[in-house]
């Protein structure tokens, strides 16, 4: 079953309770937040967002709504990957927190709205045996990494082609 609403989902949620198995989320890059409506919002848990960017509001909300053992899908801008300051920490907080399972560098202009090259974030908690490596993936100059994103993340043979590490969250 599918329930579409119309919200502006970093300024208020509109479900709080929501507990999803899967979340995919492309939402738009650099989006500015207002600094006044972050500050007690529950879904931030690992850090304030910069003003300038709501690229990592998108990721702590994609958290804040997984189901025990889901898994999320979010689109970002590579920055994400990068910047430094309140962005950097919430990085290093999802890290520590076991939340991040790999990283896809995906190619430029799949996304229509831009030619930047996404990253794909695959979100969830981690396995005891998992906990600690991150999966990261360079598809940059892979022709159609839509259709071997989903073999990358679940067969580990499927990783043979694709320049990829599996890369302890110390690093």
């Amino acid at each position: 079953d599918l329930e579409v609403r119309i919200a502006d989902v970093l300024r208020h949620d509109p479900d709080p309770d929501l507990r999803a198995d899967t979340i995919i989320a492309e939402p738009p890059f650099g989006l500015r937040v207002d600094r006044d409506t972050t500050m007690l919002d529950p879904r931030l848990r690992f850090g304030i967002p910069p003003r300038s960017s709501g690229d990592s509001y998108w990721l702590q909300h994609v958290v804040a709504h997984l189901a025990p053992g889901g898994v999320g899908y979010v689109l970002t801008s590579p920055g994400v990957l990068f910047r430094g300051g309140a962005e950097a920490g919430i990085r290093r907080n999802l890290l520590l927190g076991g939340w991040v399972r790999a990283i896809v560098a995906l190619t430029g202009k799949m996304v229509p709205h831009t030619s930047i090259a996404p990253a794909l974030w695959v979100l969830g908690e981690s396995g005891p045996s998992a906990r600690g490596n991150v999966l990261l993936i360079d598809a940059s100059k892979v022709e159609s990494p839509e259709d071997e994103v989903a073999g990358w993340l679940t067969d580990e043979q499927s990783l043979a082609d694709v320049p990829h590490a599996h890369v302890p969250i110390d690093e």
